[in-house]
């Protein structure tokens, strides 16, 4: 049996991750487009608008706590045939958060965002 995967032509889906390191009290705001999507806790998110299959999506900190840094990972695609999951956001303390290359968040890490 051949099974082939395809995309329909009304076919939406969601795009998601897990966020770590949000303070305790305060809220990081992220953006994909015009939706924002305000988070108070540390653990898996969905932004409410699912995608047409085929668009792109660039998911970005839009806010966060003063003296807080955060970063996001796998935060740019295309939607597929399936949803997305993977994109991934963590916070920490400015000066104490490491990047992948090694060098520390920046005094504007807001507009941090890691392929």
């Amino acid at each position: 049996m051949l099974l082939e995967c395809a995309q329909l032509p009304n076919e939406r889906n969601t795009l998601g991750g897990i966020i770590s390191g949000v303070p305790t009290g305060t809220s990081v705001v992220l953006a994909n487009g015009r939706e924002d999507l305000p988070l108070t806790a540390d653990g898996g998110f969905t932004f409410t608008t699912p995608l047409a299959a085929g668009s792109a999506y660039a998911v970005t900190v839009k806010t966060q706590s003063q003296g807080t840094g955060c970063v996001v990972r796998n935060g740019t695609g295309v939607i597929g045939a399936a949803s997305v999951d993977t994109v991934a956001v963590r916070c920490a303390v400015l000066g104490s958060l490491q990047l992948a290359s090694g060098s520390r968040t920046s005094a504007s890490p807001a507009r941090t965002a890691l392929a």
